[in-house]
């Protein structure tokens, strides 16, 4: 396809957060799963029995919050500004609190309730691979909410087993939780990410003669591309086409010329131009191609493969394992339960690790 990629370009706007320095309260949390893929994320999935952050003095929506990912003297802080965060439950925040940022900035998602605490992040430097977990320091995770402050911290291997190629991803499970929570820094964290407003306050898809692409405005898919913006969230897809999400996933770039865009192109056209190819997925409005499993085989067929990335992130969340287990003991020839698996791969935030 024949893109217009040097007119299509997507908002991304910065915003300030700091957090406090007091800690009022503080849980140790297992793991279940820490997952960090170099270039890709870093991610954790904890089960159990939590305390919730009280709404009324810790509430992240309001207040905000961050997370702390360390490895002996190497920190690396990412702010959770309040923006990206929303309350779950009637009352607010009765059953937990929810982050999310599509744009890949910060964490993709944080999810707080009483059974299960959980993370996808941006790739952080502490446990990235190679890791040996006989004799490197062990890796921290402090997740802080809110400004009283409500903070939740685990520590692996603590305990768990390291799996997979370590060369290649740093994968550890069932870490035990800390005996307690690690006194705040002296200093200033190494790094700090820059969040970023969430894509439905800025980009848009744009249909233009040639294909379809991420764009910031009505305006600047007009008189840019001479397209047609499509809000509601609509993605480019396969098509070429703005669609309804999730849409069919296909080859998407990611680049910047100007501002930040994707678009849906082939593989040598997006590496020539200088940008990151994903192999099957969409591209959103807020300029991140993001994985999406088809409803074929491709899904189970990577649930299949022992000890893989895929099959760690889904056996972390009960329905993912149940309906992949069951596509698995058809071999992965049952449509339905393909699709079923599928589906609960992209829900459970699995997809970029089973469908890349």
């Amino acid at each position: 396809m024949n893109t217009r990629a040097s007119l299509c370009v997507g908002l991304l706007v910065s915003s300030a957060f700091a957090a406090a320095a007091s800690h009022a309260v503080d849980g140790t949390i297992p793991l279940r799963v820490y997952l960090n893929k170099p270039g890709r994320k870093t991610k954790f999935v904890a089960k159990g029995a939590f305390a919730l952050p009280d709404p009324n003095t810790d509430n992240p929506a309001a207040e905000g919050g961050e997370i702390t990912f360390s490895q002996g003297a190497v920190s690396e802080t990412i702010p959770l500004p309040a923006a990206n965060w929303s309350a779950l439950g009637n009352p607010p925040g009765m059953k937990g609190f929810k982050y999310k940022d599509l744009s890949g900035a910060t964490c993709k998602k944080v999810r707080v309730t009483g059974t299960s605490i959980k993370g996808q992040c941006k790739p952080t430097a502490p446990g990235a691979p190679p890791f040996d977990a006989g004799s490197d320091a062990p890796i921290s995770i402090v997740l802080s909410i809110g400004t009283a402050t409500q903070r939740y911290c685990a520590e692996c291997p603590n305990g768990g087993e390291q799996t997979g190629n370590p060369q290649q991803h740093t994968t550890v499970k069932n870490c035990l939780a800390p005996a307690a929570c690690p006194s705040p820094p002296a200093t200033t964290p190494t790094t700090t990410a820059t969040p970023t407003q969430t894509p439905d306050a800025g980009g848009l898809c744009c249909d233009f003669p040639t294909g379809c692409s991420s764009i910031p405005s009505a305006i600047a898919c007009l008189k840019l591309a001479g397209g047609i913006t499509v809000g509601g969230g609509a993605v480019c897809d396969a098509s070429g086409n703005c669609v309804p999400p999730p849409g069919t996933p296909a080859g998407c770039c990611e680049g910047v010329n100007i501002f930040p865009f994707c678009t849906i192109v082939d593989q040598s056209s997006c590496e020539g131009g200088g940008g990151t190819f994903h192999g099957s997925a969409v591209c959103q409005p807020s300029a991140v191609c993001t994985a999406i499993c088809p409803s074929d085989a491709s899904a189970c067929t990577a649930y299949s493969a022992l000890a893989s990335a895929c099959r760690l992130c889904c056996d972390a969340v009960g329905t993912c394992a149940s309906a992949c287990g069951a596509a698995e003991a058809s071999s992965c020839a049952n449509a339905a339960a393909n699709t079923s698996c599928a589906d609960e791969i992209n829900t459970a935030g699995c997809a970029d690790d089973c469908c890349p």
